[in-house]
């Protein structure tokens, strides 16, 4: 039961991978006028964190080319920095190996912090376990690189080296990092694991002191500084320091996940110097935890041993008896939990999250809320298993994105047909022969009006002039002096009430003159707009003649039915995937409680057959 905690591989933190600014240019960050109304578009997505929708509308507006060259390489900069932190990190390295490389010319080098750059591929590659392509990454990174990512550029190029068994190259780069940096830490603690894994425990247990001693107290810092001494106390454990083990453990916080594992070491580290009392007082409260840890699974194990070495063989039969039948009840679970993942739907099996239709790339972790859950406790903290599920979870995004495009090529079906029925309608039912028509009898009132207007001006005629109540009043006046001629008495009245009008109409007439000039401009203005309009007609009507929508419309139905296809047959293959992971992790956890449940009823029949007190009764 004395194991080394020593990490499979050296630790790295999860990439934080909404950090894609980098490939924005800096100007981006302050005020910019945007010229490209594509490029705006995708920049307001952008900025939205909808990130889906800024690389469609990119990636559009690159294949109908409707960028600017202000925009392109921006743009094309944008893009690959979105792709790099949606992990498509090929189509993100193809792109910085045209745009970044040592010949391009210092405009286009300059638009981008290139060493910036290469370090979040070279983070990718590594959490992926492609080595090659990491070194790869990390050798396009110049040397003198001293920016805001030197430090985690030096570890990754320590843990490369490290991982290849170069303790010296590794040393070196990590001497280069800052003292006050968590990345100085993380290379102590991973160099230590190294030396560990290979029994150089003093070496070890130095570069875990490290940790302890340079930590600046942060959350971070303090989560390292457990790993460190609980690794550090079970380097102590395999020397045979005991004393030493036992304080390492100690100092381990008991609200860390790394809790388990410091209490586990504590009771062996006290068992090994005899002081089993001590020894249980650690065990006993890993075991009365909830968790289904192998630590508590080997607790629940070495209670009962404690209490054999105490003498007290009946305390440990009932133990021991406990401990098969928590063990029993696990690995039914643990088997129940393999039919599921063997052939249950995934997405139940793991939980319906509403979430999982949401960007990636936003703050939510997938730790599903399910009856399973203590069985895939461990699986789901593994980085390679959330990558998994969060590729999932893309796929399925991606499956309603092409559902709803589905719909919308059925909305323009509908309007393309509606289209041309109104084509069919302008072309064929010469309605643009009528708007002709139309036009040209407002063109010649138009001219009639100027003429009248004109005339009207030369002549001097205020009456021409006159608005509609003055001309009503002026046809009423006239009626009346007809009707009423040879009567001097009202033809005096007339004549006076004519006077007055004439008096008004001559007040009146240069503002009248004046409006009905501007309404006649007006009225020109119009008829140049509605020209300018009829010529556009024309030229849609020509254009429409010349290209069918209905081609286009059905090119992308067939698409979209194809990616659907793919889209089915890579789904089906994560799903594989996970399933694969999944019950290999079962299978292995269903081993060690069938062998955790044979030791322990092993145990009870060796009691038996000393004759415990239990039985002697």
């Amino acid at each position: 039961m004395k194991r080394l905690a020593a990490t499979a591989r050296p630790v790295i933190p999860r990439l934080m991978l909404g950090l894609i600014s980098f490939a924005v240019v800096p100007s981006l960050h302050g005020a910019e006028t945007v010229q490209s109304l594509r490029y705006g578009v995708t920049l307001f997505h952008f900025f939205q964190q909808d990130y889906f929708q800024a690389l469609t509308e990119l990636t559009a507006a690159q294949q109908l080319d409707q960028l600017d060259d202000v925009h392109a390489d921006k743009a094309e900069l944008l893009r690959g920095g979105m792709s790099l932190s949606y992990g498509m990190d090929r189509i993100a390295e193809a792109i910085f190996v045209e745009y970044l490389a040592t010949d391009l010319d210092s405009s286009r080098a300059d638009a981008v912090d290139s060493d910036r750059a290469w370090l979040y591929v070279a983070k990718l590659a590594w959490q992926r376990g492609d080595e090659e392509k990491t070194r790869r990454a990390l050798s396009r990174i110049d040397s003198r690189y001293q920016g805001a990512l030197a430090d985690e550029s030096n570890y990754l190029r320590a843990s490369v080296s490290l991982r290849d068994g170069n303790y010296e190259l590794a040393a070196d780069f990590g001497e280069h990092i800052h003292q006050q940096s968590i990345w100085r830490s993380y290379h102590n603690y991973n160099m230590g694991a190294r030396r560990a894994a290979e029994g150089d425990w003093e070496v070890a247990n130095a570069f875990f002191d490290r940790v302890e001693r340079e930590g600046q107290g942060n959350t971070e810092d303090l989560l390292l500084r457990d790993k460190a001494l609980t690794a550090s106390g079970y380097a102590s454990i395999a020397a045979g320091n005991f004393n030493a083990a036992a304080e390492k453990f100690s100092k381990v916080r008991l609200d860390t996940p790394l809790a388990e594992r410091a209490l586990l070491g504590s009771g062996w580290s006290h068992s090994e110097r005899g002081d089993y009392q001590a020894a249980l007082s650690a065990w006993q409260l890993l075991a009365d935890s909830v968790s289904h840890s192998q630590s508590a699974v080997e607790a629940q194990l070495a209670i009962p041993y404690a209490y054999e070495q105490l003498g007290i063989e009946d305390v440990a039969l009932e133990r021991y008896r406990q401990a098969a039948d928590a063990f029993d009840g696990q690995l039914s679970s643990v088997n129940e939990t393999m039919a599921l993942f063997d052939s249950g739907d995934l997405v139940e099996v793991l939980g319906a999250r509403q979430d999982w239709g949401q960007e990636w790339l936003a703050p939510v972790d997938i730790f599903p809320l399910v009856p399973q859950m203590p069985q895939l406790r461990h699986l789901l903290t593994r980085h390679d298993f959330q990558i998994a599920l969060r590729e999932l979870s893309d796929l399925d995004r991606m499956g309603g994105h092409l559902s709803q495009a589905r719909v919308r090529i059925e909305t323009l079906v509908q309007a393309d047909i509606d289209q041309q029925r109104i084509w069919a309608t302008i072309v064929d039912g010469n309605q643009r022969d009528l708007l002709s028509q139309r036009y040209e009898a407002l063109q010649v009132r138009v001219d009639r009006l100027r003429d009248e207007l004109s005339s009207a001006r030369e002549r001097g005629d205020e009456r021409w002039f006159a608005d509609f109540d003055q001309a009503a009043r002026w046809w009423l006046l006239d009626s009346a002096r007809a009707r009423l001629q040879g009567q001097l008495d009202s033809e005096g009245k007339i004549d006076l009430y004519a006077g007055l009008m004439i008096w008004d109409d001559s007040e009146q007439y240069p503002l009248r003159v004046w409006e009905m000039s501007k309404a006649l401009d007006e009225q020109v203005q119009l008829l140049e707009i509605t020209q300018q309009s009829m010529k556009r007609l024309d030229k849609v009507i020509a254009n429409h003649q010349q290209r069918e929508f209905s081609s286009r419309i059905s090119d992308i139905d067939k698409r979209i039915s194809s990616q659907q296809q793919q889209l089915q047959t890579v789904r089906l293959a994560s799903e594989q995937n996970i399933r694969k992971v999944a019950l290999a992790h079962l299978e292995t956890r269903s081993q060690y409680l069938s062998q955790a449940l044979g030791q322990s009823r092993l145990a009870i029949a060796r009691l038996y057959d000393r004759g415990s007190s239990e039985v002697a009764r």
